[in-house]
């Protein structure tokens, strides 16, 4: 017994170690996520480098243009889907259509994260439709401030990568989108299908993974730069059997 204590003592020794050698934190919940700066996402895409996402853009461009306006209140559309199958990057793809720039009177880009602050979401809001910083603190006039601003205005916001599941928060963040003008929207992108359940009910996108074709295509793209040679034969069965074992998901396909 006394060897069996010593074992474990010293294995409990290499794990704090590793707790410090890699600055990990503690935390309460099944994942605990530390935000990181160098994740946060913009509006901005390059469309020249997106692949296979035409037809789903489009139907959600329709979806944005058409269906709101069977809707009363506030529409929200919700993109759902595993990390790294492209959600960010069809949100942005629909939010810089031009149509949609031309349907909304206003556009707001916010990153959400596992931070569903609603403070600091309502000041960035804030932030993008004034272009300034806003050093309003508190939160009643924090959301008159935005009431003020949406009021009589059809916007587009778009929450990207929301993970937090508490209906309260997301209740309180909406209070003051209701003021503005009929047809305006929400869309969300999350991996969460509950989410998309608190907060879009039936209005949802599920995010497929890329076809064998688009797959190939994207590899090529970010491998090989101007084209691949087409006489070398072993080199395409080598980047094919990588593509297939992505899966058809675009992050890892990048990645590799």
């Amino acid at each position: 017994m006394g060897l069996k204590l010593k074992t474990a003592r010293e294995k409990l020794g290499v794990i704090a170690g590793e707790k410090s050698k890699f600055h990990l934190t503690q935390g309460v919940g099944e994942v605990t996520t530390l935000r990181n700066e160098n994740r946060q996402t913009s509006s901005l895409v390059n469309e020249s480098e997106v692949l296979g996402r035409v037809y789903e853009k489009e139907k959600l461009v329709s979806m944005l243009l058409c269906d709101a306006s069977h809707h009363d209140d506030l529409s929200v559309y919700a993109i759902c889907g595993m990390g790294g199958l492209g959600k960010t990057t069809l949100s942005q793809l629909v939010y810089n259509d031009e149509n949609v720039a031309k349907a909304f009177d206003l556009r707001v880009w916010v990153y959400v994260s596992d931070d569903l602050n609603i403070k600091r979401l309502t000041q960035a809001i804030l932030e993008s439709i004034e272009g300034n910083s806003c050093n309003i603190q508190e939160l009643d006039p924090l959301q008159q401030r935005l009431v003020e601003k949406l009021v009589r205005k059809r916007f587009l916001l778009a929450l990207d990568n929301v993970w937090n599941e508490c209906p309260d928060k997301w209740d309180v963040l909406k209070q003051p989108l209701w003021r503005g003008k009929r047809e305006s929207t929400v869309v969300i992108t999350t991996r969460a299908e509950k989410i998309t359940l608190m907060t879009a009910g039936d209005i949802l996108h599920r995010l497929r993974c890329l076809s064998n074709d688009d797959s190939w295509s994207l590899f090529k793209q970010k491998a090989f730069g101007r084209g691949i040679n087409e006489g070398n034969v072993i080199l395409e069965i080598i980047g094919r059997e990588i593509v297939r074992r992505c899966g058809g998901v675009s992050l890892a396909i990048k990645a590799l």
